[in-house]
């Protein structure tokens, strides 16, 4: 198909999907990204609490003393990438069991949505556990240089790696500039 006849096809589409109307279908269609819930914009998902969610952040911000706005929004990011890790290990723990022995009502249900054609849900959950990791762990060594920083301590500015990974042999090098 040409390029203009697609822009042409894409228009008449358009014209014919138009999405939902009623309040009851627009509220549907908003959860409609929502299948699993790792990287979701809010923080809790069916079958997780309030309560259980502020117990786990009272927890780590008692550890990790944020002082001023910028460090409590660290903690915050950290708390977030932290309790969607947590779910990650209670799906993995489903995915693997079908008898939980936990209390995660809706974690068949997350199970579920990392099915793909392979069937191999473990390796997609495993590539959301690395970038929650990378988040938390990112906020938490910035968070760390922050406080040392007020302390007085001697910090380092961020250092930035280029690596390549060789397709002949898959070594890793070091790019020094």
């Amino acid at each position: 198909m040409t390029r203009l006849k697609r822009i042409e096809s894409n228009l008449l589409n358009a014209q014919r999907s138009t999405g939902p109307k009623t309040h009851k279908g627009k509220a549907i269609a908003s959860m409609n990204a929502e299948k699993h819930g790792i990287l979701s914009k809010e923080t809790l998902i069916s079958g997780e609490t309030f309560h259980d969610l502020n117990e786990f952040a009272d927890a780590i911000r008692l550890n990790l003393t944020p002082e001023g706005e910028f460090e409590a929004l660290l903690v915050d990011r950290i708390i977030s990438s932290a309790w969607r890790l947590r779910r990650i290990i209670r799906v993995e723990a489903q995915i693997l069991d079908e008898k939980p022995e936990y209390d995660f009502d809706n974690s068949k249900i997350l199970a579920d949505s990392f099915k793909n054609e392979d069937g191999n849900r473990l390796s997609i959950l495993a590539r959301y556990e690395t970038t929650l990791e990378k988040f938390l762990y990112r906020a938490l060594h910035e968070l760390q240089r922050l406080q040392a920083q007020r302390h007085g301590q001697p910090v380092m500015p961020p250092m930035m790696l280029d690596v390549n990974i060789s397709e002949d042999n898959g070594f890793v090098s070091q790019k020094n500039d």
